[in-house]
Parts: structure tokens; C-alpha cells; sequence
């Protein structure tokens, strides 16, 4: 009876830590495409901005 337990409270804990090493991947995954859509985005500005700088100068 206490080897049940016993067994039954190491698959819990492996459990446990499963899902939040599961958690940490995935909110890292999720900032790493945040990051990288926010630098696309700064990056289309600059452009956009250098397009319209030539614009004002070439008539």
C-alpha cells in the first residue's frame, strides 16, 4: 500500500513538472514571434519613411 502511494505521488510530481516545462517553451515560443513580428514592423516603418522622404525630395 505505501509503494502506491509512493509511486503514485513521484508520477504527480513528474507530472507537474512536465507542464511547466511545457508552459516555459511555449511563452518563450510566443514572446520569440512577438519579438520578431514587432522588429518586421519597425522595419516596413523605416522603409516607409525613407520612401517618403525621397518622394518630398523627388518632385
Amino acid at each position: 500500500m505505501k509503494t502506491y502511494k509512493i509511486r503514485s505521488l513521484f508520477y504527480f510530481g513528474a507530472f507537474m513538472l512536465a507542464s511547466l516545462l511545457y508552459y516555459s517553451i511555449e511563452q518563450q515560443a510566443a514572446f520569440e514571434e512577438q519579438f520578431q513580428s514587432e522588429e518586421l514592423v519597425d522595419a516596413a516603418s523605416e522603409d516607409f519613411e525613407e520612401t517618403e522622404t525621397v518622394g518630398e525630395i523627388l518632385p
